[in-house]
């Protein structure tokens, strides 16, 4: 039933005590008996009664659908009805209206009956008298009233009931962390995800303060600033860093509401606290990605001038060096040339590594046989009073990456192990198969993976330098000690072998890296060590060469003139086209840069390709792999050379296109 219903009949029922006549429909058949009954009530001293009589029951219901009545007299013996059948047709009908039945019989089972059935009384016919016949009608309301009443109450209790589940369900169920305190902010109740997040169970808390969740990693201000709200009785947002039981640390962003009773005043505290850690290392993460990714950017896009400039340099060099007597003083000084020729070639290998823009060849390898192949000069780099203990998991799985750059980047967590130890230390490395599920902190897809861990118990690591780290040359050695690149430059490497990198470190506790690297299902190639050519004393073909960095091609022009190639110089794609298209004799090779002013060196090659499709082309570029594959051209191709190069690479390589078999 109708809440609302009830609310309105009762506010009806209550208006009898204050003069309002009672309306009363008599369904009685007998005249005579009507008679006496509406003679009884028109007599009567203590109400006034309005009655309507209907000679049927089919005319009393209809009554009843058009107006209202505040009690209804009914005989059981109807031409149209006869007994509780009766009564039941008129409770279908209307509900809440009192009904007293009229009664031939004298019968205190007829009674009970009656009052089982829904009805609020009966009177006995021939027994009826003015007194009994007002007391009844009235009790009868009254006793109604009582029982809609009773029943109002039990919907809204009901009703609360429901309510209050549907909250505690809601509280109980919510992936946020929900704290209760009392006035005196103790702790009346936590929610099962406060206790998958923090540890603690519902016992442990109940009664305390939360100031056990206190950290302690905020200044005093912030602290104060939440009790002043909380003590003002304000809402209080903001983020902060919790303790779980197991010691370890949250953040999490903590909206605290106070509840007021009816009387404004606070009663109790809500905290809705919502763990936000992972989203903080994913933004750090992202932050950290947004700032070596610009300055991967500067690195790739100035390496392809720092190439050209140091193959001048090494090549002229290496020149030199074959023009000159190997007793002569001056070998020592081109040797230093070319020493530091080789340390600016790796510097830009380096940042080209760390921007994650160098070509890598990846293969099938099994990290295991990497290490070992490179143990020796582990052991030697760690030095005498590092302890290195090498732990490799037997049945380790495979993955892809290139074999190179995994080895470089092992050697730079080593050597940043070790100097973390200038007084001796223990150095481990260790390999293992992992799962990672869903719920991993590396934003990594669940799934197999490698992990490769390097652990020192070394000086460690502060918080503020753990979060610069991985940014390039950034550094905590002494001027001279380091470049800052080592590890951006394992940043870099794992990332484009689609891995992931964690370091765990405290201060004076040492510090663990640890790498995850993806797990392949496939076998790993065999290693074939290709053999080191000697370049020819001369050479007969015609090559047309094409490069916009005058020294470059000054340098193309010195070392082919100096193995008898013919040469046709261009500095750029147009210049290059009117020359093989007015030499008169046959061009048998094109050796050209890729990203020149105007046309590009690709484009230029399928010009003259269309023209003699029997041409041999050799590109050559100082410019990351992303930047050159833009252009159609690719690094892992055998007819690339990639700038820096010496004066053999190049003349090796012209040799091996000339000589390989179309």
């Amino acid at each position: 039933m109708n809440i609302n219903n009830l609310k309105d009949s009762s506010t009806r029922l209550r208006t009898k005590s204050l003069g309002i006549p009672i309306r009363v429909l008599l369904i009685e058949d007998n005249p005579g008996d009507a008679y006496l009954i509406k003679f009884l009530l028109k007599e009567a001293i203590t109400a006034e009664f309005q009655v309507k009589n209907a000679a049927r029951l089919s005319i009393g219901l209809d009554l009843l659908e058009t107006e209202d009545f505040d009690v209804i007299l009914l005989d059981l013996q109807l031409p149209d009805s006869y007994g509780f059948e009766t009564l039941e047709k008129v409770q279908q009908h209307i509900f809440h209206i009192p009904i007293v039945l009229l009664t031939g019989l004298d019968d205190e089972a007829f009674a009970l009956e009656a009052v089982r059935e829904g009805a609020q009384d009966y009177l006995v016919k021939g027994k009826i008298e003015s007194d009994l016949l007002v007391r009844t009608l009235k009790y009868a309301i009254e006793r109604k009233q009582a029982e809609q009443m009773i029943r109002r109450r039990n919907l809204e209790l009901a009703l609360l009931n429901e309510e209050r589940h549907r909250l505690s369900t809601a509280l109980e169920q919510t992936a946020e962390s929900i704290i209760i305190t009392d006035a005196d902010n103790r702790i009346v109740y936590v929610n099962p995800a406060f206790e998958k997040v923090t540890g603690y169970k519902h016992g442990e808390v109940i009664g305390l303060l939360p100031d056990f969740l206190n950290s302690k990693s905020h200044n005093k201000e912030r602290y104060l600033l939440l009790q002043r709200a909380i003590a003002a009785g304000r809402v209080w947002q903001g983020r902060l860093t919790g303790i779980k039981k197991d010691k370890t640390l949250y953040i999490f962003e903590s909206t605290v509401t106070p509840v007021r009773d009816d009387d404004g005043t606070i009663v109790n505290y809500v905290s809705v606290q919502r763990d936000v850690t992972r989203e903080m290392a994913l933004e750090e993460q992202y932050r950290q990605a947004q700032k070596m990714e610009a300055v991967g950017q500067l690195a790739a896009g100035i390496a392809h001038d720092f190439n050209n400039l140091l193959t001048v340099i090494n090549g002229f060099a290496s020149l030199l060096q074959t023009e000159i007597d190997e007793d002569d003083y001056a070998q020592e000084s081109v040797e230093r040339i070319l020493h530091a020729g080789r340390r600016a070639a790796d510097l830009v290998s380096k940042l080209l590594a760390f921007s994650r823009e160098q070509a890598i060849t990846p293969e099938v390898v099994d990290l295991n046989h990497v290490i070992t192949d490179i143990t020796k000069m582990l052991y030697s780099m760690a030095g005498e009073h590092i302890d290195l203990d090498i732990s490799l998991n037997s049945d380790l799985w495979l993955t892809k990456t290139d074999p190179v750059q995994i080895e470089q980047a092992i050697i730079n967590l080593v050597v940043n192990a070790r100097d973390a130890m200038p007084e001796g230390g223990q150095l481990s490395i260790k390999t293992n198969n992992v799962i990672l599920d869903k719920d991993n902190n590396l934003d990594a897809l669940p799934g197999k993976y490698i992990e490769l861990s390097v652990s020192d118990t070394g000086a460690g690591m502060s918080d503020e330098v753990k979060s610069h780290i991985f940014e390039p040359f950034f550094t905590t050695k002494e001027v001279g000690q380091g470049t800052g690149l080592g590890l951006a430059i394992v940043f870099g490497i794992i990332k484009q072998s689609d891995g992931h990198i964690q370091v765990y470190s405290e201060l004076n506790q040492g510090t663990t890296f640890k790498i995850y690297l993806p797990w392949v299902n496939d076998t790993p190639r065999p290693v074939v060590c290709p053999t080191p050519q000697v370049a020819p004393n001369c050479g007969f073909e015609t090559i047309l060469f094409v490069e916009d960095d005058t020294e470059m091609r000054a340098l193309i022009k010195w070392v082919l003139q100096k193995y008898n190639y013919k040469l046709l110089e261009a500095k750029n794609g147009e210049e290059a086209l009117k020359l093989f298209d007015s030499y008169p004799e046959t061009i048998h090779m094109l050796l050209t840069d890729v990203v020149m002013p105007g046309m590009s060196g690709k484009a230029l090659a399928e010009k003259i390709l269309r023209k003699q499709p029997t041409l041999k082309v050799v590109y050559m570029s100082g410019y990351s792999n992303d930047a050159i594959t833009h252009y159609g051209v690719s690094e892992n191709g055998p007819n690339f050379l990639r700038k820096p190069f010496t004066p053999i690479d190049l003349v090796n390589k012209i040799r091996d296109m000339f000589d390989a078999q179309v």
